[in-house]
């Protein structure tokens, strides 16, 4: 299989109610977090789920956001619990948190070794070093919701 290729997955389903966030392709592999249960999810192209873990660690309310894939760590955000959970790629076992340095993280984004965050209640857009999760920059940014980055 092409590892652009796209069209081997028409469907699949999910169990109810966990309301599918944000998705990205890895390694042939479909990885998705989710809004209402705070789950991270692998699905493989057998329309199979290979792993899911819990996002948050406390039982407040949350809601998963969005999550980024580097150097074999899945880092998925949370809404509520206001941090994002590290998890190996390959056994989504729970590494450790960071905090978002904000309020209602709605995206974020991986730039070299740092994540940058933007959180819409707080008003800022946060950089933190992937390494250690210590904020590196923040600045003021009105309902911040997404970024991107052009190079």
């Amino acid at each position: 299989m092409n590892k652009y290729d796209l069209n081997y997955l028409k469907s699949f389903s999910l169990p109810k109610g966990i309301g599918p966030r944000h998705g990205l392709i890895n390694d042939g592999i479909i990885y998705f977090v989710t809004e209402y249960s705070n789950e991270v999810y692998a699905l493989g192209q057998d329309n199979k789920i290979l792993r899911s873990s819990k996002t948050i660690t406390t039982d407040c309310t949350s809601y998963g956001a969005t999550l980024i894939i580097k150097d074999g760590i899945v880092y998925c955000s949370n809404r509520g619990e206001e941090t994002i959970a590290l998890f190996d790629i390959n056994t989504f076992k729970y590494l450790k948190s960071y905090p978002v340095y904000g309020k209602h993280s709605r995206h974020m984004i991986n730039y070299e070794d740092y994540i940058i965050t933007f959180n819409k209640n707080s008003d800022n857009v946060v950089i933190i070093d992937m390494k250690n999760g210590e904020k590196v920059l923040e600045f003021e940014y009105p309902q911040a919701a997404c970024g991107c980055i052009i190079k």
